[in-house]
């Protein structure tokens, strides 16, 4: 069968006010708990990592709980001999040192001349994984590859964590979930359709991204939310968009209505943080979103008294 859709058939100033999360004990808490109405603003770091640790290390993991971020995006691939690891990308290239490490190519092929110079880390088992290194600044870290069972035992009852399912095996998905608590995860996938198949087996809520795509080719974000509804209904629970300029009154009133929460990513609002402007934060934390993305989660924690 072909990867992707047939493996499963295949988120200041210190005066800013806030709901009180009072004495909200996180470890014990489910998605529908945190995200209530009333409970203060998640901040999740953008990509899941802090500290200027490598993307889907679980080092950066570490230190953005450390820092008090409730909610960590898992990216999950799939190895060639089928072990869901947390990477970002499709290749391997971008993020590790692959290429000094195999010379040619994934050892059990194709060689990275008859993938156009690309090594996609579906063409790699788990034991070759493990021996890569993630990169900071195009430098070998000591960081590596982590399976997803790895990164659940990391987080379990620290943060709340979106599985973002770029290639994966339903079945598998299923059994490494096994007996683990879940109530602190959501599932996401690009396809409202494979979704829908992941919530029905897994019976984890619905995180969904409302913006333009080639599944849904409109700039209509109500819209584009009606439409994941169709296929996913009530198992909605947060819908992301990509800047708090997208905050419409329509939007906000078709999520009030359906009681979705809104995701929110924080664009604009970190190049005004990086020099030394918190109005735009200020601003933006005073909406009725429930998380917040954003590349400098250590700075917004504080301007929300974390």
């Amino acid at each position: 069968m072909e990867r992707g859709a047939s493996r499963i058939m295949a988120c200041l100033a210190m005066g800013v006010a806030f709901a009180s999360c009072g004495s909200f004990a996180l470890a014990q808490a489910s998605v529908q708990d945190r995200l209530a109405p009333g409970q203060g603003p998640v901040i999740a770091p953008f990509r899941g990592v802090a500290g200027g640790y490598p993307e889907s290390s679980l080092a950066g993991m570490r230190e953005a709980l450390s820092i008090g971020a409730e909610m960590i995006d898992i990216q999950v691939q799939i190895t060639a001999d089928g072990h869901h690891v947390v990477f970002h990308d499709q290749f391997l290239n971008r993020m590790t040192d692959v290429e000094a490490v195999f010379e040619d190519g994934a050892p059990g092929g194709p060689t990275r001349t008859e993938r156009a110079g690309r090594d996609y880390l579906s063409d790699y088992t788990l034991a070759e994984l493990r021996q890569l290194r993630l990169l900071v600044d195009g430098t070998p870290s000591e960081q590596g590859i982590p399976t997803l069972g790895e990164a659940l035992d990391l987080i379990a009852g620290e943060s709340l964590a979106i599985l973002t399912l770029n290639d994966f095996d339903l079945d598998a998905l299923v059994a490494e979930l096994g007996d683990r608590p879940t109530g602190h995860l959501l599932a996401y996938n690009i396809d409202p359709e494979i979704l829908q198949h992941v919530v029905a087996a897994t019976q984890l809520p619905a995180f969904v991204s409302i913006r333009r795509s080639r599944l849904f080719d409109t700039t209509d974000h109500v819209a584009i939310l009606d439409a994941q509804l169709e296929v996913l209904g009530s198992s909605i629970a947060l819908a992301h968009i990509n800047g708090t300029s997208l905050m419409t009154p329509e939007l906000l009133a078709r999520t009030q209505e359906l009681g979705v929460r809104l995701s929110v990513m924080g664009g604009r609002e970190d190049f005004a943080l990086e020099d030394g402007d918190t109005a735009p934060w200020q601003e933006a934390l005073r909406t009725d979103a429930a998380v917040f993305w954003t590349t400098h989660p250590e700075q917004v924690l504080a301007l929300v008294s974390r």
